[in-house]
């Protein structure tokens, strides 16, 4: 058959009633036939009843007496219906007492025994209607059976078995189908006849509207509207094709009329464009040059200050001492943290902020927050105060590095903008055991400045303070507040701001954090304890480092761990060091003089060298490291690093297996925080 896009209207609306007519009839006539089936089938089966009901009428008192003779002349009677091919009585015990039967020439025999090929056809039907008991009906491919007891009153004297043809059956059925047959295709015609006759009262108009609708291109115009209007659908169908036509060459005028200037405004546009895309791409790009720079210069030195300071902390020192270096290593985390937002700002702008889930405890990070900042109250009369309520026993879990955040930007702003008075962090932590989980809430309260209502939602917007006076007195960039919301935000919580102008001002945040189980607490440096670092001892490493800072660092982690640790400064130096000699792991920062990390990675690989190499950069972003592993080298550890962070690589690469160690806390290790 044609596919219907190759059909004309008339052809379609033709097929359309001549299917829908057919399925129809086939519908009525597969309905009818059905019915016819079902009365014809029912009607033999009960000829059948009617006749084994005859014969057991007239044998029961003969089956009763027992006279053979008689049940044979009974059986003899049968004759007269052709269909018959056999028909046997039993007395009740099972036994024979006379069979007829007829074959296919139709000869017919009538005894007390018959032919046990004959009888072994049936013998499975008369076993079952014996062990049964009752009239049973069984039809078969080619024949109906019967097999019913025969009583007199009440007594049972016998049974009678029948087996019947089913010739005339399937003859009936035949001719009853061919006359379906017929019908449907006398039926068909005059569906197919009509349907070409009736399509015409919808084919016509539309084949009319096509052809004034090919004239429009042709002429410009429109054929003269027909004073006789239809009223139907196609009536408004004609007066929309001339209503289009006369808005066609109103267009076309207008068209014409700025068709002069069309391409002076076309260009003159185009170029805007390509100025504005150039002027934003140029911007875009600075931008991206400018953090990256930020981000290396300041990272650089952050590698002394986290690496220093964490070695400081974990060196066993007094606990004044103590408490100095973790407030000098948590400085230093918050200030990573806030270069890491500032190089996020784009993401921040996007709502593309991929937030980490990892098991810590609410009461350290809030007390670890205030004592970051206690030292910005010295020589203010301003008091830092901390008031925790509630449950602090679980672990929860969230994105330690981003709440710390939100709390040190809000306590430093509230500090910046007090100048007499307190600033009071209150936490309150409810736990709710059939959830899972603990609502928070943290609130910072100052006795600052204030704001005025009109300001109250300014200030969350990016680069935007309560009026230009206040970035005079106070600094700041406006970024902070901004950054907040869109964290609470991210982690499904709320942040509501109360101020009255000259009073102070109060910051809520609530959240609702899950439980840690005892497999994530386990697994988290922030709650399990610091595990001694591995010893590699006789394994030899090349560090490529330009930064004495770096060195220094490098060479007292790696002191106790028995490496033999070798330092070049640049890239050109490393590969003349492993011409020489050969080194277990090297070490290699990706900027230095003479020839960076990058282009000496590559030129080892192509020299063959198979030893791991890692990536030092103070570059951190994503497309940075896949530059990394672009030139061949084999890992990436990001500038600053931590102790763990260093043991982890080098466990990776330095093991003789190659497999990362999973550590796990000991058995006296605390699991919780028990307040």
């Amino acid at each position: 058959m044609l596919s219907s896009r190759f059909m004309s209207v008339r052809q379609k609306l033709t097929l359309i009633i001549f299917f829908v007519s057919m399925v129809v009839l086939c519908l009525s006539a597969a309905i009818s036939a059905y019915i016819e089936l079902r009365h014809l089938q029912l009607s033999t089966q009960e000829d059948l009843t009617t006749l084994s009901d005859i014969l057991a009428a007239n044998g029961r008192t003969v089956l009763a007496t027992r006279e053979v003779l008689g049940i044979e002349k009974i059986l003899n009677s049968v004759h007269s219906q052709p269909d018959v091919m056999a028909a046997y009585f039993f007395y009740p015990e099972g036994r024979m007492v006379a069979a007829y039967s007829r074959n296919a020439d139709g000869q017919h025999r009538t005894g007390n025994s018959v032919d046990p090929l004959v009888l072994q056809m049936e013998s499975q039907q008369v076993e079952e209607g014996l062990r049964v008991g009752r009239q049973t009906l069984w039809n078969e491919q080619q024949w109906f059976s019967l097999f019913a007891p025969v009583k007199l009153e009440t007594q049972l004297v016998g049974y009678l078995y029948l087996r019947v043809e089913k010739t005339r059956y399937h003859l009936q059925i035949l001719w009853l189908l061919l006359g379906w047959l017929a019908v449907l295709g006398i039926a068909a015609s005059l569906s197919f006849l009509l349907s070409r006759k009736l399509q015409g009262v919808i084919s016509e108009p539309v084949e009319v509207l096509t052809e004034r609708m090919r004239l429009v291109p042709l002429r410009h115009r429109h054929e003269p509207r027909d004073p006789t209007a239809r009223t139907d659908e196609f009536g408004t169908l004609f007066s929309g094709l001339d209503e289009m036509v006369d808005a066609l060459e109103l267009r076309d005028r207008q068209l014409l009329e700025h068709q002069q200037n069309l391409e002076d405004q076309v260009r003159l546009r185009t170029w805007e464009l390509r100025e504005a895309k150039e002027v934003a791409e140029a911007a875009t790009e600075a931008k991206s040059r400018f953090l990256a720079n930020v981000s290396h210069e300041i990272r650089t030195p952050m590698v002394g200050i986290l690496g220093v300071s964490d070695l400081l902390r974990q060196s066993g020192l007094p606990e004044k001492e103590q408490k100095l270096a973790e407030t000098v290593f948590q400085s230093g985390e918050s200030l990573l943290a806030i270069l890491n937002d500032l190089l996020d700002l784009s993401k921040v702008e996007a709502g593309k902020l991929a937030l980490d889930r990892a098991p810590f405890s609410l009461q350290k990070l809030v007390e670890d927050a205030v004592q970051v900042l206690q030292t910005k109250t010295a020589g203010k009369p301003v008091e830092l105060r901390l008031n925790l309520s509630g449950e602090y026993r679980h672990p929860v879990i969230g994105d330690l590095g981003r709440l710390r955040q939100v709390l040190l930007n809000l306590i430093s702003n509230a500090l910046k903008f007090t100048e007499e008075g307190e600033v009071l962090v209150a936490v309150q932590m409810k736990p709710e055991i059939d959830r899972g989980a603990a609502d928070v809430v943290i609130a910072v309260r100052d006795t600052g400045i204030g704001l005025h209502p009109a300001d109250q939602e300014r200030i969350f917007e990016s680069f935007e303070q309560a009026d230009t006076s206040t970035t005079r007195n106070y600094g700041g960039t406006g970024l902070g507040l901004t950054i907040v919301r869109q964290l609470v935000d991210e982690m499904h919580g709320t942040l509501n701001l109360e101020s009255v102008y000259g009073e102070g001002s109060c910051f809520t945040i609530r959240l609702n954090l899950p439980f840690a189980d005892d497999e994530d607490v386990a697994a988290s440096p922030e709650i399990t304890r610091e595990i001694p670092s591995p010893s590699w001892s006789g394994k030899r490493v090349l560090l490529a480092e330009d930064n004495p800072t770096t060195q220094q660092l490098l060479q007292i982690m790696l002191e106790n761990a028995g490496i033999d640790l070798h330092i070049v400064e640049n890239g050109q130096e490393a590969i003349n060091f492993l011409d020489q000699e050969g080194v277990d792991l090297v070490l290699m920062d990706c900027q230095m003089p003479v020839m960076d990390g990058l282009e000496a990675a590559t030129l080892l690989r192509s020299n063959g060298l198979q030893t791991p190499v890692i990536a030092l950069t103070a570059h951190a972003r994503d497309e940075d490291e896949e530059r990394c592993l672009g030139a061949g080298m084999d890992d990436f550890l990001g500038k600053p690093f931590r102790k763990n962070e260093l043991e982890a690589v080098l466990e990776k690469w330095l093991s003789d297996e190659r497999v990362p160690v999973e550590q796990t806390p000991s058995d006296d290790v605390e699991t919780t925080c028990n307040l």
